[in-house]
């Protein structure tokens, strides 16, 4: 593999791209611009500070973008933040924002209201041993909170695609 020889150019690089978790594949992609750009606007993170995939939920040609934030400001002991965007024009806009959320983020093929459902892992303080809540769509968004109603609380693993593995997404070095 090369290195590449400028450190400057390694730090402008990991500013220009955000680490995305590409759905297909257990690799990081970049994110779009236009997403990158819509988190920082919002005080959601800089890059870096968040892992993002990109998936269609509603079914449509267009994917939208399910981003775990990881920033200090975004995560406590139980958990972290996660938001599901949808492009519109060339920007995006906020679906939903839920809190206490650790991964891994699944998207299930069940459906409510064309969207499909996200499971979520739930754990930390008052939750001794973690669980897997189910997240499904409640007609203007997902619910805000993975511990109560109307999440739904799994017996058992989900059946569902990874979206989301880990708080982090290494960038791998290409040769």
């Amino acid at each position: 593999m090369k290195r590449l020889a400028s450190f400057g150019f390694v730090v402008l690089f990991m500013a220009s791209f955000a680490p995305v978790r590409n759905s297909a594949a257990a690799e990081c992609v970049a994110v779009p611009q236009s997403l990158s750009q819509t988190l920082q606007q919002h005080g959601w993170g800089v890059p870096g500070s968040y892992v993002a995939a990109l998936h269609s939920l509603t079914g449509g040609a267009s994917p939208e973008a399910i981003v775990l934030l990881t920033g200090q400001q975004f995560c406590g002991s139980g958990g972290c933040t996660l938001l599901v965007l949808q492009r519109r024009g060339v920007g995006w806009r906020l679906v939903s924002k839920v809190t206490l959320v650790r991964p891994p983020i699944r998207v299930l093929p069940t459906r409510n209201n064309r969207w499909a459902t996200l499971s979520v892992q739930v754990q930390g303080v008052g939750v001794m041993s973690g669980y897997t809540a189910l997240l499904p769509f409640q007609g203007s968004g997902y619910p805000t909170n993975p511990t109560a109603p109307p999440a739904i609380r799994e017996r058992g693993a989900p059946a569902g695609s990874v979206l989301i593995s880990s708080n982090h997404c290494q960038v791998a070095e290409r040769g």
